[in-house]
């Protein structure tokens, strides 16, 4: 019982809290972590041939060229006049992948091809924020911290979610995390007042 009792200092949310500064430090950590690995496939892939289009490394899946196509077609407008490419719109199950990459080919140091690429690398590592804040309203820092590193270098996760993988994952698995966190904090609020 001592050892139980020992624990449960440790999951207390009241002495849980370590300063801010820990945890934006602990958050860039992992989001760090979460676009390295993604990077590795990257540099693997370079000296590849057959894997560049203008001297940018291309999609991996079928589905990427279409939300591809799609985001151009928000960014420019039409697509060498195809008419048979359905419309595409922010506010369509897509919209925000094709949000997100209108908004970012805004900053000029970007090209297209470049933010279709990597859109999935710093998007899918964000996922580490709402676990480790999931983490530090349960009573634990430290476990949401190694919770979401273990989750953005997940193999399943990654696969899902690397370099060239431009698709609606990123985002689908994202927001479902974002909720379960805004439950637990309301929870946690609740339980404190």
């Amino acid at each position: 019982i001592h050892t139980i009792n020992r624990y449960r200092t440790y999951l207390n949310p009241k002495t849980d809290h370590p300063s801010r500064w820990l945890l934006i430090s602990l958050i860039f950590v992992a989001i760090g972590a979460g676009i390295t690995v993604r990077f590795i496939w990257d540099i693997n892939m370079q000296d590849t041939p057959g894997t560049k289009w203008l001297d940018e490394l291309m999609l991996t899946t079928n589905d990427g060229y279409l939300y591809a196509t799609r985001a151009k077609m928000i960014t420019e407008g039409a697509i060498h006049g195809n008419s048979t490419m359905q419309y595409a719109s922010m506010f369509s199950a897509d919209g925000a992948l094709l949000f997100f990459t209108w908004l970012v080919e805004k900053i000029p140091a970007f090209s297209f091809e470049t933010i279709i690429l990597h859109t999935s690398t710093v998007i899918s590592s964000l996922i580490v924020i709402p676990i480790i804040l999931i983490g530090r309203s349960i009573g634990s820092t430290w476990l949401g911290f190694f919770a979401a590193i273990i989750t953005v270098v997940g193999r399943a996760y990654l696969d899902r979610t690397r370099a060239g993988y431009f698709d609606t994952d990123t985002f689908s698995l994202l927001a479902p995390i974002l909720l379960l966190y805004l439950l637990v904090r309301t929870i946690s609020i609740q339980r404190t007042e």
